[in-house]
Parts: structure tokens; C-alpha cells; sequence
């Protein structure tokens, strides 16, 4: 975190991109040392898992960037196979008898998974909470001077600037319902928003406000629920409590460095997110 903090630094007083030069820094840095990633193995890994993002609408160049992250991520597999480092994969092959130890394929698809999923939407969630932040000057005075808490105000920015796109999950009916006004037949497949669950107004109250102070409450399903909750969210939440801390105390001044009503988005079949944030440090 403090090296990606020192390299904002260096810019002195020009506005600095807090995409690129934060809310993606972040989440790439801890996997890395996560998964304890040889120096030679990080940029074509963490490349790749971008550029599987980006592809994600063309099938071809989907699939040509998943062949080359697979290879990568062989590599790595390959090297702790040989040799456990102290690392995620390192310690997972250390610690299994070998009747249990996972396959090399196994283990291949975790390191994809992980890549691919597990830091892109951290990245993408930090992008649209510190634009979130820049909307709510009042907010983000709050969350300064410690009116509330960055667990609260990380809770808030999750059920208000959520990094989905409004992709939904499924479920299927087991039984003939009516919702909303709607009748569906047994064996219906039912799309779920999540994010519509968020601005439930049944459930949240002023659901389209930005209230930093009730975070606490946890009224958002972001991280899903279920069988299905994410594995990760206690990481994430480190993750965004931590950056959002270390940079407001870092950079007490921070400040956009255009109107961000004006900020640019970009999507992809996964995520929404401000193509960049410029912002002056001090």
C-alpha cells in the first residue's frame, strides 16, 4: 500500500489518475503477494487477466487471451509443484497429504479464477467509491475527519457504488409465483439484480442517497448470499477499508481535478467504472 501511496507522491502538484495509479495498484499488489508471484511472472499475468476483461464481448479475443493466462498461471503452478513456496499455492500443496493435494489443473484454474475475478472487481469497487466520494463532498468530509468509520463508509460505497454492471444471478422457479404483478410458471429462470436489491426502498431507506453513516447496517447483497457469497469479501473489505484510510491520511487535501459529474465510463461484460479519475494530491 505505501509503495503505491509513494508513487501518487512523485507527481507533486499535477493531477494524477487514481484508476490506473490507485484503485487498480492496490488490489494487483496484495494478490501478488498473495500467491508470493515471481517478479518475472507478474506483468504477464496481471496483463493477461486484464486484457481477459476487456475481451470478455468478443469470443475470439476471449478466448485467445484465456489461453495465454492459462499459460501463466502454469507456470507459476509448475514452479510451486516443484518447489512450495510460502505463498497461497504454495501453502495448499504444503499442507494437503497427496492423496488430497489438489490436481496441477485444479490448481492452474484457481490461479485464473483468482486473477481473473479476485482483483479486478477491488480495483473496480475503489474506481467507483472515490468517484462516489468526489459526488458527496459532505461525505467525504465525514469519512475525513472520522464522523464515521471507514468500515461503515466501505459498507455504504458497496450497496451505493457497486462495481457490477447489474449482472444479474439466476435462480428457477419450483413452483408457479407472482411477483410484481408478474405471474411466472414452475421452471422459470429468474434473473436477480443485486444492485436493484440495494435501492430496494422496502428495505433501505432514502435508498438513493449516499449516507456514509449507515454502512454499518450492511443493507446490500454485493457480495451475494447463500452458497454463492463471495470467498473473498473479507479481503475485499480489508482491502477498500485500507486504501481508502491510507489515502485520505496520506493526502488529506485530496481533491478531484475536474467536475467529476463529467467523469467518462467504461464497461464490460462484468463491471462499470469511471475510465479515469484525476485528482490533485495537494
Amino acid at each position: 500500500m505505501d509503495e503505491v501511496l509513494d508513487g501518487l507522491a512523485e507527481a507533486g502538484p499535477d493531477p494524477v489518475d487514481l484508476v490506473s495509479g490507485f484503485a487498480y495498484q492496490v488490489p494487483v499488489r496484495v494478490l501478488c503477494e498473495l500467491f508470493d508471484l515471481p517478479e518475472e511472472l507478474r506483468p504477464g499475468l496481471w496483463g493477461w487477466a486484464a486484457q481477459v476483461r476487456a475481451a470478455a464481448p468478443s469470443t475470439a479475443a476471449f478466448g485467445a487471451a484465456m489461453g495465454a493466462l492459462f499459460g501463466v498461471a502454469r507456470q507459476l503452478v509448475e514452479k510451486e509443484l516443484a518447489a512450495p513456496g510460502d505463498g497461497l499455492i504454495g501453502s495448499l500443496i504444503a499442507g494437503l497429504d497427496e492423496d488430497a493435494r489438489p490436481s496441477a489443473d485444479e490448481l492452474v484454474s484457481t490461479v485464473v479464477l483468482l486473477a481473473t475475478a479476485g482483483y479486478e472487481s477491488t480495483a473496480v469497487q475503489f474506481a467507483n467509491g472515490l468517484l462516489a466520494l468526489f459526488q458527496h463532498p459532505d461525505q467525504l468530509a465525514r469519512l475525513r475527519d472520522g464522523t464515521v468509520t471507514e468500515a461503515a463508509a466501505v459498507e455504504e460505497i458497496l450497496r451505493y457504488a457497486q462495481a457490477g454492471t447489474g449482472f444479474a444471478g439466476t435462480t428457477v422457479t419450483t413452483e408457479e409465483v407472482t411477483l410484481g404483478g408478474i405471474t411466472l410458471p414452475e421452471g422459470a429462470t429468474v434473473f436477480i439484480s443485486l444492485d436493484s436489491a440495494a435501492r430496494d426502498e422496502r428495505h433501505v431507506d432514502r435508498p438513493d442517497t449516499f449516507d456514509l453513516a449507515r454502512g454499518a447496517a450492511r443493507t446490500h447483497l454485493t457480495f451475494g448470499a447463500g452458497a454463492h457469497y463471495c470467498l473473498g469479501s473479507s479481503l475485499a473489505r480489508v482491502e477498500l477499508q485500507e486504501g481508502f484510510g491510507r489515502l485520505l491520511r496520506r493526502f488529506p487535501a485530496l481533491t478531484p481535478a475536474a467536475d467529476p459529474a463529467a467523469v467518462e465510463f467504461t464497461a464490460n461484460l462484468f463491471h462499470r467504472y469511471p475510465r479515469e479519475l484525476k485528482a490533485v494530491l495537494r
